[in-house]
């Protein structure tokens, strides 16, 4: 049925991202800039952190808070073309 494609799609393309940035993206968050001057790649560089245990929880923080909501839209936006063109 349309629900069971549209849960595969959805699911499918939600654990290759997670599989492949899980973690990769709170290691680039938590080891800081990529050491160039006026590089402005990475907002954690900027904040100030009294040890590493606060710059691992805000790493963690900024991941889920990119693979909450706003991670699934687009999951959802693809998947719901691909199932209205189907």
């Amino acid at each position: 049925s349309d629900i069971v494609w549209f849960i595969l799609m959805f699911t499918t393309s939600l654990g290759t991202g997670i599989f492949f940035f899980g973690v990769s993206e709170p290691m680039s968050y938590y080891r800081g800039d990529s050491g160039l001057e006026n590089d402005k790649t990475n907002m954690l560089a900027k904040m100030p952190f009294m040890n590493d245990d606060q710059r691992a929880s805000m790493a963690l923080f900024m991941t889920f808070f990119h693979w909450g909501i706003h991670g699934w839209v687009p999951y959802t936006l693809v998947a719901l073309t691909l199932g209205v063109v189907c």
